[in-house]
């Protein structure tokens, strides 16, 4: 046994601080009550997969099978509105304060987009992460992610985990994770897993802890219904992760209350990347799309349950019948009857329904439906102008459609894109502490290539070998800035006019015949529409007028440009929170 391994078998047996199972005791209760209070947890993720919860078998005989499923035009708005805000991979780069980091800045960015984001793939790829994130916050107000630094045999650096908001125990009275002194996250492993962890770094993992563990006394409290069917392996165990501000982090068992792990300023803060939907003053969880949308989504079931069951009844109406008159023998059993007693039924008695209630269900679904889409800004042309004149035909009418929803995307884009970037700034945060050793850059001409463009005076022969060092990687001072509507999923529209303003632009025949009518090209105009096509949420910061870039007047007729103060940027650097 080498002396590795020996130290690992006598690390001493520590149980977690009184203080810190105290913390988690508190977090714990608040967690509860958010969770439990207003529309559940558990009946927002029933009705986001489609059903309702809390009925029992008995109940189940008593209704009809629509009655416990939702139409979805909730959860369809949900993931529609998160395939437009995150339809393709960000774009961006990293810059620096200080002019002689260029080389490290080139380093960062190379190390980022052809190293990192290919490899960090635990539980999916990086850009179906991303997608989750977003449409995950929309059901629970709030999203996160752990900035976990992997060691493994193909790769080793930064990667973007998923974290269930049921496994993530805020401190309470903080509202975001930069303000937290510390935090808590449970995962759920096998034994196996954290056996061959142990292995591959002995030294920090105490493997007598590990050894006593009991996977079948798996805390399930916080788990969703789905889990609890699905966590029924005796191997499974639960660890819980404390986080601090200062860069601890221990990792213990939950009831035995036993450090598995005690590393000492091992991350640059409290290693989370948080994403809301619709921040609020008085709670740390964001407003979601699901909590606005509840009582809109649960209105448009109650109408179509009933008019489900007035549908059946028309097409299969109740008749009443005198069971002393009637040869019973001839009775279905599918039929529906009110038996008379002691009544003037001498024959069998169709009981009639008034059909008012079907005749007038596609008006009141249409008003109910556009009610709903008009709390998530979405256009919908099936729903007629009479119902609600928001949703007109009109080209003028299906424009300003258009432009609400462009103005609600532009608001959770920019949520997504802050999101991203704070990630992109936490991940070589973390690089830069745990110290990467050499990475070896693949296609590294062809990166070059993209470098020059954006450093064409830089000298780039550092990089020629494809081998970026420890060094370039050590006392980062970067920071991440997103594309603006780099996310946005590229329109037709757009590449249709793109090719219509090449043509003209390339044919002088085209030019000269549209001058000879009259007319003119409106280039400016032309321009503008194809950044607003290409989801440029700040168009008007290029397009400005040419008296004065600042004035309200901006551009052409309808105005636009206005200076706002800089925001405050975030320099990653050991100490980012």
């Amino acid at each position: 046994m080498n002396k590795n391994m020996e130290e690992n078998e006598t690390i001493q047996i520590t149980e977690v601080s009184s203080d810190i199972q105290a913390e988690f005791t508190e977090a714990e209760r608040v967690k509860k009550d958010v969770m439990s209070s207003g529309f559940a947890w558990t009946d927002r993720e029933q009705l986001f997969y489609g059903r309702y919860v809390n009925i029992d078998d008995k109940e189940k005989e008593k209704k009809n099978v629509e009655s416990f499923y939702s139409t979805g035009e909730l959860a369809t708005l949900i993931l529609d509105s998160s395939c437009r805000i995150m339809a393709q991979m960000a774009t961006g780069r990293f810059s620096s304060y200080r002019d002689t980091d260029i080389s490290k800045v080139i380093a960062a960015n190379l190390v980022y987009h052809e190293y990192i984001l290919p490899n960090a793939n635990i539980g999916g790829d990086f850009f179906t992460k991303s997608r989750q994130v977003n449409f995950y916050s929309k059901i629970y107000g709030t999203m996160m992610v752990f900035i976990d630094y992997m060691v493994g045999k193909l790769y080793t650096g930064p990667d973007m985990v998923l974290v269930h908001p049921r496994r993530f125990y805020p401190q309470p009275g903080k509202y975001s994770i930069s303000d937290m002194d510390w935090c808590f996250v449970d995962v759920f492993v096998s034994k196996k897993w954290l056996e061959d962890r142990c292995k591959d770094n002995p030294g920090v993992w105490n493997k007598a802890v590990i050894n006593e563990i009991n996977p079948s006394s798996v805390d399930q409290s916080s788990l969703t219904s789905e889990e609890k069917n699905r966590i029924q392996d005796k191997d499974t165990i639960v660890l819980r992760n404390y986080f601090n501000r200062n860069g601890d982090w221990i990792i213990f068992e939950p009831n035995s209350k036993k450090e598995i792990l005690n590393e000492k300023d091992y991350f640059p803060g409290i290693p989370l990347v948080e994403k809301l939907t619709i921040p609020v003053l008085d709670r740390y969880w964001g407003l979601s799309d699901m909590e606005r949308g509840e009582m809109p989504q649960k209105a448009i079931d109650a109408l179509c349950r009933k008019y489900f069951a007035s549908l059946d009844k028309s097409i299969d109406p109740t008749a009443i019948i005198d069971p002393e008159l009637m040869v019973m023998s001839s009775v279905h059993v599918d039929n529906k009857f009110w038996f008379a007693k002691e009544g003037n039924v001498d024959k069998v008695r169709i009981l009639e329904n008034s059909p008012q209630g079907l005749a007038t269900f596609q008006s009141t679904y249409n008003m109910m439906k556009a009610n709903l889409m008009s709390l998530g800004a979405a256009s919908d042309t099936s729903i007629p102008k009479s119902v609600d004149v928001g949703f007109g035909k009109t080209p003028e009418a299906l424009k300003m459609q258009g432009d609400r929803e462009g103005a609600r995307d532009s608001w959770d884009r920019y949520m997504q894109e802050r999101f991203l970037e704070n990630v992109a700034n936490m991940m070589m945060a973390v690089a830069s502490k745990r110290g990467m050793d050499k990475v070896k850059i693949p296609g590294i001409q062809e990166a070059l290539e993209n470098i020059k463009v954006v450093y064409p005076h830089s000298d780039l022969n550092v990089f020629e070998n494809g081998i970026i060092t420890r060094d370039l990687l050590s006392d980062l001072s970067i920071k991440y800035k997103i594309d603006s509507g780099s996310t946005a999923k590229r329109s037709d529209a757009a590449e249709k006019m793109m090719g219509l303003l090449n043509m003209i632009a390339k044919n002088d025949a085209i030019q000269q015949d549209i001058a000879s009518s009259g007319k003119k090209i409106n280039w400016g105009e032309a321009v503008k529409r194809l950044a607003i096509e290409n989801g440029i949420t700040d168009w008007n910061k290029i397009i400005v007028s040419a008296d004065d870039p600042n004035a309200i007047a901006g551009v052409g007729d309808e105005g636009g440009t206005i200076v706002e103060n800089q925001e405050n940027e975030q320099i990653v650097n050991n100490d980012v929170y």
